[in-house]
């Protein structure tokens, strides 16, 4: 079994984008795969990603969900380092810290009801078996 998000920008990827723009912010250099490295994240390129990895008998599905948490148990795993914002996070000065924080804060309050955010998410899930 894997997972990976897709290539779909969803509302939790664009509320941390927010953050990080707002904040004048961004991620510590070697967070991302290169462009040129990396695979179109769709069902069919998920798929593929895995055949070519050598995978045989490969099933690949598009996951729908509404992720709901509460916006202080989210920002608990920025600060914990979880994810590239986490290191994003991690990497910044106090100054950085606080603008990230602030931003949130204010961000969140927009996208949560009574203190939980729900956000729909999408993600692709693959189940393969080794070639024979």
């Amino acid at each position: 079994m894997a997972t990976i998000w897709t290539s779909q920008l969803v509302p939790l990827n664009q509320m941390w984008n927010d953050v990080m723009r707002h904040a004048s912010v961004s991620p510590p250099p070697g967070l991302r795969l290169a462009a040129e490295l990396d695979f179109d994240r769709t069902v069919e390129g998920f798929a593929l990603l895995l055949t070519e990895a050598g995978f045989g008998q490969v099933e690949c599905h598009e996951v729908r969900w509404t992720f709901q948490i509460e916006a202080d148990d989210l920002w608990g795993a920025v600060e914990a380092g979880i994810a590239v914002i986490g290191q994003t996070y991690q990497a910044q000065d106090l100054s950085g810290r606080r603008r990230m924080r602030a931003t949130y804060e204010e961000v969140a309050a927009a996208l949560s009801i009574d203190g939980t955010l729900v956000l729909p998410s999408v993600a692709l899930i693959a189940a393969a078996r080794p070639a024979p």
